[in-house]
């Protein structure tokens, strides 16, 4: 898919759940996580220890979840976009 440069990316799982995300090769810490949804939400800003904008061509994003109460349910999952 072709996105804009001011996209955000929005990670919804289920509640109980916790994710690490890493774009482009790089760990992001600086995501928003909402504990009572189950969701993450991040985009580049200029105060991005790890991306200050998104910079055309292709970009990859992955993720890798598990519980963090009860059994463990780990899994993983990666897509691609490109930044036009």
């Amino acid at each position: 898919d072709l996105v804009p440069p001011q996209t955000a990316l929005e990670i919804d799982l289920l509640v109980g759940y916790t994710a690490q995300i890493v774009v482009d090769g790089w760990p992001i810490a600086d995501a928003t996580f909402v504990e009572g949804t189950g969701v993450y939400r991040w985009a580049p800003s200029p105060s991005s220890p790890t991306i200050q904008e998104w910079t055309p061509g292709l970009r990859t994003v992955s993720i890798t979840w598990d519980t963090y109460t009860g059994l463990p349910n780990p899994g993983s999952y990666e897509w691609s976009f490109r930044v036009g």
